[in-house]
């Protein structure tokens, strides 16, 4: 399953000096220069980014959602100052009631799923 995270701005981000990233656990995972260029994570396929500077959206996309996904993601925008905008990611799973198994001196416990 993918899922969009939003990031909006009145900035007008097309002027020098100002841009946008996007961080998770303290590693940039996009980040626009003046020239809009940008450096991707290194998993390229996993994050899209829907750039749009004349409207000041700044979203990205995750595909293929993962349990290791969750978290919070910031997006951080230099227009005039600093503004930030953190989206706290949760990824459910599916999975099957924990069975508990108690042998002698010991307890197990087993579930299938994610």
């Amino acid at each position: 399953q993918d899922i969009l995270l939003s990031c909006t701005t009145n900035a007008d981000l097309t002027m020098s000096r100002h841009w946008v990233a996007w961080r998770h656990h303290d590693i940039t995972i996009y980040n626009s220069s003046t020239d809009h260029s940008y450096s991707k994570a290194s998993t390229p396929d996993k994050y899209h980014y829907h750039l749009n500077s004349s409207r000041g959206n700044y979203s990205i996309q995750i595909k293929a959602l993962k349990i290791s996904d969750e978290g919070a993601y910031r997006c951080i925008v230099k227009s005039h100052g600093l503004k930030t905008k953190t989206v706290k990611l949760t990824v459910e799973a599916p999975y099957s009631k924990p069975e508990i198994i108690k042998t002698a001196d010991s307890f197990t416990c087993w579930s299938k799923g994610y």
